[in-house]
């Protein structure tokens, strides 16, 4: 009987890691210019905490999220589960009733686009 094995991505509720460079311009000088939590669903809350970073080079400010995080309320093991079940075959309002009986609340067009994204 074969075997399938699930690798969701693993999430972080702070970043360890200062960024290697900016985004925008590619300087490696910056300073940390702010931090922020915001809770982000799982399967349980969580609290993550990630930092905004002024660039010396262009003077543009950038986030850093913490490693299955980004800038959306649920982690990113979240939204590819929901896109998987989706991309097995069940509907994306379906979906959406699943997890909110778990208490995650989705958008049935999150599911939709990252259903799509994962094809």
């Amino acid at each position: 009987m074969p075997l399938i094995v699930l690798r969701l991505p693993d999430f972080h509720t702070s970043n360890e890691e200062r960024p290697s460079q900016c985004p925008y311009c590619g300087s490696h000088l910056f300073q940390r210019w702010g931090s922020y939590r915001k809770t982000v669903q799982d399967a349980s809350s969580e609290i993550s905490e990630f930092f905004r970073y002024r660039c010396n080079g262009c003077g543009r400010t950038f986030r850093s999220y913490p490693p299955g995080v980004d800038h959306t309320s649920m982690t990113l093991r979240v939204r590819k589960l929901a896109a998987l079940a989706w991309a097995l075959g069940v509907s994306a309002r379906k979906v959406v009733t699943i997890f909110s009986e778990y208490g995650i609340e989705l958008s049935h067009m999150v599911v939709w686009r990252d259903g799509n994204e994962l094809i």
